[in-house]
């Protein structure tokens, strides 16, 4: 289970301030041993306080806070979470971070005046650790049954814009050809060479645009950076790089902000990446109403109506999470907000 956190003494102008320092992982062993198991009890009155009172500093009304204090099944409760967490206002940045996001999007050709779709395709040290199983299963399910026959050691691109097609069928049809509006998908990799090599494969449009499936109309867009390579701060020989290592992390973060703004977001769960972009596209269900536990003799003797703007209500989910789509990984559970 690792070592235990280290807790240092600081020394401040107004006395000393204790400070536990700990990484990713620490932070999850943590918080499995000290907190996972306090924030999902709703057994006595005083777990539920407890939630009302976490739910109250995020923000949440009072309705909001009740709501989530008795809520007892665990993805409600992390979905909740996630919502109340992305409208907190916790998580902001620097005012230079902010600056340089800005610019960095601004520097991209990724259009900021029309809507644009999302592909995350996380490739690099995934394929050997925790992708390996899905890109087993995925060309088992293609029919190769020895691994050394795999055509590629990675899902192909194809299959994240399988998924992507529908929405373009959905919006598409019925429309004329001349009507059909150039559809932009932001493309966020650690592998854009191969990515690119793929998209080249795939027949061509007008106007230097891509025919995907039925969609005759699609342009891709890199980050900026992307003739760099990988993103991510573990590849690359950068880490003793403080100027490469700043530029990666605001690359990352304006990454992170165009896939949680899109229109439809094409992902998986094995990648942190995309479970964050996930908590950032949840949000507080405003249609959802706390079910009512009380029965009246009306309801036992089964004289109740409920008009049909009612039983729509009480079909509603909690929270709601802006269109996903998962490339593989689907059957995990989801995790709590940040694991």
């Amino acid at each position: 289970t690792g070592n235990p956190p280290r807790q240092i003494t600081c020394e401040e102008t107004y006395g000393k301030v204790k400070v536990t320092v700990m990484g990713g992982e620490e932070i999850r062993q943590y918080f499995d041993r000290q907190f996972k198991k306090m924030m999902l009890e709703r057994s006595s009155g005083r777990a539920r306080e407890r939630a009302y009172n976490w739910a109250v500093r995020l923000g949440a009304t009072h309705y909001q806070a009740v709501v989530f204090s008795k809520m007892t099944k665990e993805s409600d409760i992390w979905d909740y979470l996630s919502a109340m967490l992305s409208r907190s206002g916790l998580v902001t940045f620097q005012p230079w971070i902010a600056r340089d996001v800005r610019e960095f999007i601004k520097a991209s050709k990724l259009p900021l005046d029309s809507p644009h779709d999302s592909i995350h395709v996380r490739r690099g040290d995934k394929l050997a650790t925790e992708s390996r199983e899905e890109v087993v299963n995925y060309w088992h399910s293609q029919g190769y049954e020895r691994q050394v026959d795999f055509p590629l050691n990675y899902i192909p691109f194809t299959h994240y814009l399988r998924l992507w097609e529908t929405d373009c069928q959905n919006v598409w049809n019925g429309s004329s050809k001349n009507q059909r509006r150039v559809r932009t998908i932001y493309l966020a990799t650690d592998d854009p060479a191969t990515v690119k090599r793929e998209i080249s494969k795939l027949p061509r449009g007008q106007g230097g645009t891509t025919i995907v499936g039925g969609c005759e109309r699609v342009k891709f867009v890199f980050s900026p950076e992307a003739h760099h390579g990988s993103f991510h701060l573990a590849e690359g020989g950068v880490k003793v790089d403080c100027a490469e290592r700043y530029t990666r992390n605001i690359h990352s973060i304006a990454d992170l902000m165009i896939l949680t703004k899109s229109n439809t977001f094409v992902g998986e769960f094995n990648s942190n990446w995309g479970r964050i972009v996930r908590i950032f596209r949840t949000q507080l269900n405003d249609m959802y109403v706390m079910p009512d536990k009380s029965f009246s003799w009306r309801d036992i003797v089964g004289l109740t109506k409920y008009t049909k703007k009612e039983e729509l209500t009480k079909a509603e989910p909690p929270a709601l999470v802006h269109d996903i789509r998962i490339a593989f990984a689907e059957d995990k559970p989801i995790p709590p907000p940040g694991w």
